[in-house]
């Protein structure tokens, strides 16, 4: 991911980044193999659900049905069980994209209202393609993050 200004981004998104607020701590100070771990348990879903708090409707309820397919749970707990509701490794490593798309383009933009505003639109680099869609996907997330890029630095068609 391209390095952003942690202090715009958090005033911006509030106390913690939409990545904190998946996985405890600062980001960079992980390893890779930290993040994966933390993945495969499964993120809680009341951390998704905090990431997106801030984000209006249309956004949260577009990343939620990415993340889970057509099904968006209200509630994942099972009845017997207190403990909080957690996503699949999948569904985590889903949210976990989203949450770096989302830092990434209000870094580039400037702003929560203009990165959301771009990543729900058809762009015209993207082949018509809804950035926020196309993160869902591996590559589609690599072809978004590498335009975000493009434009960050000033090289984009």
């Amino acid at each position: 991911m391209l390095p952003t200004d942690e202090g715009a981004l958090r005033s911006e998104h509030g106390e913690r980044t939409p990545t904190q607020c998946l996985i405890p701590g600062e980001l960079g100070q992980h390893s890779r193999i930290v993040l994966y771990r933390h993945i495969q348990q499964g993120i809680k879903l009341k951390d998704v659900r905090e990431m997106l708090s801030i984000y209006d409707a249309r956004l949260r309820k577009q990343v939620m049905k990415c993340i889970f397919g057509e099904f968006t749970p209200r509630n994942l707990r099972r009845p017997s069980s207190k403990k909080p509701a957690r996503l699949s490794p999948q569904q985590s490593a889903v949210a976990f994209l989203y949450a770096q798309v989302l830092e990434q383009a209000i870094a580039v933009f400037g702003t929560r209202e203009l990165a959301v505003e771009w990543l729900l639109r058809p762009c015209p680099y993207l082949e018509g393609g809804v950035p926020l869609e196309m993160v869902a996907n591996a590559l589609g997330y690599q072809v978004v993050q590498s335009y975000l890029a493009r434009i960050q630095y000033g090289v984009y068609q």
